[in-house]
């Protein structure tokens, strides 16, 4: 289980809270990677009461992820990968 803290938003996606965001998912992927972990889950980040809305919430974790995966393609494993 990796663990972070995602940006306040109280319902407002501005550039800080879309970067702020996307920099969660990076970090955690990144110590998936340094872990050498073969699964990772993440949950809908900073979407309960820290108040990011779900549809851009979920569009910034696709694409983190995605991006990040294709930078990192030979460094992990794509069976790992569900989305």
């Amino acid at each position: 289980v990796i663990h972070t803290v995602g940006p306040v938003a109280r319902g407002h996606v501005g550039e800080t809270e879309t970067k702020d965001l996307t920099a969660c998912y990076q970090n955690s992927l990144e110590l998936v990677k340094g872990f050498g972990l073969r699964s990772v889950a993440f949950p809908c980040i900073s979407t309960g009461i820290y108040g990011f809305p779900n549809e851009p919430a979920a569009n910034i974790a696709l694409e983190t992820v995605k991006s990040w995966v294709k930078e990192n393609h030979d460094k992990v494993g794509p069976s790992w990968i569900t989305v």
